[in-house]
This record gives structure tokens, C-alpha cells and sequence, in this order.
């Protein structure tokens, strides 16, 4: 189940709009668009729409609302650590001495969400005007992401 907080954020004299919300599971990244060979017509992969659907869902469950004006996105990706790893190698992921640097693809996971939070998070994903992205390893019960969502001023 996601849940959410909500916190003004002072900076100097500004108060900014601060939501947090959590995607249990794994976010998969947006594929490349599919073709049908025969009518040359363009579709969406099942994964990504399913993925798209999920993360939807989180923000919707969370109780989001779009919000206005320049947005600073936060990811927080934290994935499971190989099951073959040896031990001494599995502790010193969990100690963080050594990140995630396989699939999914960062890029194309932030793609993903600015697109499954189009008219629920903001109105258009053009209003992303910081994005940070990151992946850590995790015991396999805490597989989730985290995003956080800033408003960092007006638009335009």
C-alpha cells in the first residue's frame, strides 16, 4: 500500500509544496515504442503500460492532486539484492558499498513516471524542471521506490 506525506518546505521567505509517496515493487522502464509490421501503426508495449498504470495508481491512492508551476522530481529506487551474491558480497550492498548498475535503465524509468503522472502529479511532465534518480540495494521485504515531488516555483 503507498502512502503519502505532505509538508511545506521553507526556503528563505518561500513555502514550497513538498509530496512523498512510495511504489512497492520494482518500477520497470518505459520500452520503446512496438510496431506492427504489417500497417506500420505504433504501439505501446504491454510492460510499460502496466508499469505506467501502477505508478498511477500509488500517486492516485495517495491521494494526489496536479500540482502547478516548476516541479523537482525525486526517485528513489530501492532494489533487491542478487540471490547469487555470496554473502560477504550480499552485506556490503546492504551496507551500501556497492549500487545497482544493471536494468532498469534510470533514464528510462524517470520517462515512465513523468509519463504515469502526466494530469494526476502535474499536467504535463514538460513542468519537471529538476529530476534526481537514484538506486540502492535493499533486504528483498523492502523492494519499493520512493518519489517526492517539490513545487520550486512558478512557471514559464
Amino acid at each position: 500500500m503507498s502512502s503519502m506525506a505532505i509538508n511545506p518546505v521553507g526556503i528563505g521567505e518561500e513555502k514550497l509544496t513538498n509530496i512523498a509517496f512510495n511504489v512497492p515493487g520494482i518500477i520497470k522502464g518505459k520500452g520503446r515504442p512496438r510496431f506492427v509490421r504489417s500497417t506500420g501503426r505504433a504501439y505501446t508495449p504491454q510492460a510499460t503500460l502496466s508499469g505506467e498504470q501502477w505508478v498511477k495508481h500509488c500517486a492516485l491512492q495517495a491521494g494526489i492532486k496536479p500540482l502547478e508551476g516548476a516541479i523537482a522530481l525525486e526517485i528513489a529506487m530501492h532494489l533487491p539484492v542478487p540471490r547469487s551474491w555470496t554473502r560477504k558480497r550480499r552485506q556490503e550492498a546492504l551496507g551500501g558499498l556497492i549500487r545497482p548498475t544493471g536494468k532498469p535503465d534510470l533514464d528510462n524509468v524517470a520517462k515512465l513516471c513523468g509519463d504515469a503522472l502526466n494530469g494526476v502529479a502535474w499536467m504535463d511532465d514538460s513542468q519537471i524542471a529538476s529530476l534526481t534518480i537514484s538506486r540502492h540495494y535493499v533486504p528483498d521485504d523492502q523492494v519499493s521506490s520512493d518519489i517526492t515531488i517539490t513545487v520550486i516555483g512558478g512557471g514559464k
